[in-house]
């Protein structure tokens, strides 16, 4: 006999369904603007330190402020003027040569891995790279879409700069604004959540970011005195990959030897010498110094948090991944001590 099965949903949870569902909907649509805000947050804790002491020497903190986005906005003059330039011409020129770099390397493996299709592969690649039009125009528009994309739009750039600006400006302004948006009830252990990880954080930014520029700039010099080509664009990467623990100085290297091997052979062996040198060099001398200034995260965690954080909210998302786990990390030491109060 079969029996009928009947289930009764009440108005009350249908509508809490379906706000449910446009919360989530309205969330997706602004989720930039509030990439954005937190972006902010995070701008505003990294200037903290530099604010603090110069207000050991009676500097107001409005001068400061309006002196740091000064520098910053030099440096990015210089960097878009100087460095730039050649960035983007050996970058372009790299792209162009793709295809010869492929047709030689798929030319010297096949003969050893006669099994795999290799030449196949590497034709199919060259007549991918080379049917590309490089255009001025077309570079001038997939700048602009880079720039979309990394920034969310004109507006959320401005929403970072005018945001991280008045919240570094404001005595204690990061916590004056998690005042305003968390509810009553968690503003205490918000509050009190924040000051314990925003040192964490300012230790981190300031680590990855000194390690790759030091990584960067011994790269660059090794690659120009062995007068490899695209010795900027090759050192711009291995800056950049730091970010990704163990497999970041990893794929950063694999470019560089083949441009080498490329070029010539004993070239291509000097070059994995120097990136095994400045891989040494970063776990023995520069690592030791620069942790010092950095969270304590296991690596597979930092691994996870930037793919994840990619996938989720793009480069919002790769920005706030660390300080997401930060304090994510801070709230479940927080439940366990509880757990552990409690049981006693």
């Amino acid at each position: 006999m079969s029996e009928k099965l009947h289930i009764k949903i009440s108005t009350g949870t249908f509508f809490r369904a379906i706000v449910l569902l446009i919360a989530v909907y309205l969330l997706f649509k602004v989720i930039a603007v509030i990439g954005a805000v937190l972006v902010a947050v995070v701008i505003a804790a990294a200037f903290e330190p530099a604010i603090l002491r110069m207000k050991k020497y009676k500097i107001p903190r409005t001068i400061t402020v309006i002196l740091i986005y000064f520098i910053i906005f030099i440096v990015f003059l210089l960097a878009v003027y100087s460095i730039l330039p050649s960035l983007v011409q050996e970058a372009r020129q790299f792209i162009r040569q793709l295809p010869e770099f492929v047709t030689e390397i798929t030319a010297q493996l096949s003969g050893r891995f006669d099994f795999l299709p290799l030449e196949v592969i590497g034709e199919n690649f060259r007549i991918f790279i080379e049917s590309r039009d490089f255009s001025i125009g077309q570079a001038v528009e997939s700048l602009r879409q880079g720039a979309s994309v990394i920034f969310g739009g004109l507006f959320s750039f401005v929403i970072i700069i005018v945001l991280s600006f008045y919240l570094s400006v404001q005595e204690q302004g990061v916590t004056k604004f998690l005042r305003i948006v968390v509810p009553e009830n968690y503003e205490d252990y918000a509050v009190d959540l924040w000051s314990r990880t925003q040192r964490k954080i300012e230790r981190w930014l300031q680590g990855q970011l000194l390690l790759g520029v030091i990584v960067g700039a011994i790269v660059y010099i090794g690659l120009s005195i062995m007068r490899i080509e695209y010795a900027l664009t090759l050192a711009f990467l291995s800056a950049i990959f730091e970010l990704i623990p163990f497999f970041g100085p990893i794929m950063a290297a694999i470019p560089g030897i083949i441009v080498a091997t490329l070029q010539e052979p004993m070239l291509g062996l000097a070059v994995l010498i120097l990136y095994v040198l400045v891989q040494q060099l970063e776990n023995h001398l520069i690592y030791p110094v620069v942790v010092r200034k950095m969270i304590d995260i296991p690596p597979v965690i930092v691994i996870l948090a930037l793919i994840f954080g990619g996938q989720l909210a793009g480069f919002f998302g790769v920005i706030l991944a660390i300080p997401f786990i930060v304090i994510l990390t801070e709230m479940l030491n927080d439940r366990m001590a509880r757990k552990q109060q409690r049981s006693e």
